[in-house]
């Protein structure tokens, strides 16, 4: 680890403490041009109940994920929490009951695991890659912590702690920030399979096969993040060995339609920027 990274970890684990001072539709999509897109975690689809901790309401931090997203425009939300925070147990009813609710497509970075070498490697090396979030972390970082990454340049800490008076609240506060989309992505076939079973929406499997490619980001994701319509977007990279296996059986190809729980495929050939236009108006 070079002196940089290893400076960022150390200042990370210096402030890791607390600071006194400091159903998936319910809520709809909104669409303010200022404000950025965010997508929901579709692997949340048909959870219920509070029993559930961050991790199951968050995807595990990946760096290549984040990288990959970001580079194509769509902004992701970075948790930072601590098992050892008081603050972060006493948040812990009211966010991950939060992120059920609404679906917020959050990456969780718990402590803990930053202890583990190769986890504080790929953290601190995404941090220094993005001044923004670099500098916003070392000066007001404390746990919990949800920071808004929108580019290199841009990274919002959300200051989230007193909106927690009641669900509603909460959802005020993130709208100021943010556009929630009806865009889903899912690593989950059962999440999936709920979901289309439960909902009109254009399926697009993302799974790097040889046949002709329909790019997620250029073509349907400017439309979709705007529309009404539901759009489920399976990562196939972060799909496991058993779900790809269901995943493939269901949907041979790349791009479906789902309408009443019956699956129509959609020739890729015929995925153009009319046609998502068209779709999605």
């Amino acid at each position: 680890m070079n002196k940089r990274l290893g400076t960022t970890l150390l200042i990370l684990l210096g402030l890791c403490g607390c600071n006194a001072q400091t159903n998936t539709n319910a809520f709809p999509r909104t669409d303010d041009p200022d404000l950025a897109y965010v997508t929901r975690n579709g692997d949340n689809y048909g959870k219920s109940g509070i029993n559930h901790n961050y991790e199951s309401m968050c995807r595990p931090f990946s760096k290549d994920r984040l990288e990959e997203a970001l580079a194509n425009g769509r902004p992701l939300f970075l948790f930072l929490f601590s098992d050892s925070c008081s603050h972060c147990r006493e948040a812990h009813n009211d966010l991950t009951n939060f992120f059920l609710s609404s679906s917020i497509e959050v990456e969780g970075v718990s402590f803990t695991s930053v202890t583990t070498p190769q986890v504080a490697a790929e953290l601190t090396s995404f941090i220094v890659e993005y001044p923004a979030l670099e500098q916003t972390i070392t000066t007001s970082f404390v746990t919990p912590s949800i920071f808004l990454i929108k580019n290199e340049q841009k990274a919002l800490n959300l200051q989230f702690l007193e909106q927690r008076e009641s669900l509603q609240n909460l959802f005020d506060f993130f709208k100021g920030f943010m556009n929630f989309t009806y865009v889903y992505t899912f690593h989950s076939y059962d999440s999936f399979a709920s979901f289309y079973k439960d909902n009109d929406c254009l399926v697009y499997v993302d799974d790097e096969s040889d046949e002709p490619k329909t790019p997620f980001y250029d073509i349907l994701y400017p439309e979709a993040i705007h529309s009404d319509k539901f759009t489920a977007h399976i990562e196939w990279e972060y799909v496991s060995e058993e779900d790809r296996a269901k995943f493939s059986a269901l949907l041979p190809g790349k791009v479906y339609e789902a309408k009443k729980g019956e699956l129509s495929p959609i020739p890729s050939s015929t995925i153009t920027p009319e046609w998502a236009k068209a779709y999605y108006r």
